[in-house]
């Protein structure tokens, strides 16, 4: 686990990933819902920690979670996720 989160903050000071033509960033900050927010080609989505998408990077915009819920914004309109991707809170201008 140490190791990992080494790994993580290693690659984050790196700046970012290059995974053939598309670009990933992410935060090394492991938040206690278990996911790490990550930007791929401007699009920001969720990784567990191994890595496994578990929201593709589809959001404008996306925050951490907290209590269970991310805010996500896509075109002009934000809206709640739970950690599934699902939303608890529709899109709203």
């Amino acid at each position: 686990m140490k190791k990992l989160i080494f790994i993580l903050i290693c690659l984050a000071v790196l700046g970012s990933l290059s995974c053939g033509e598309k670009e990933v960033s992410f935060q090394a900050k492991e938040e206690s819902s278990g996911l790490f927010l990550i930007v791929q080609s401007g699009k920001y989505g969720y990784i567990d920690r191994s890595g496994k998408y578990l929201i593709n990077p589809q959001f404008d915009i996306a925050e951490d979670f907290h209590e269970g819920l991310a805010q996500v914004e896509s075109g002009n309109k934000r809206g709640y996720i739970d950690k599934t991707g699902k939303y608890v809170w529709n899109p709203q201008d």
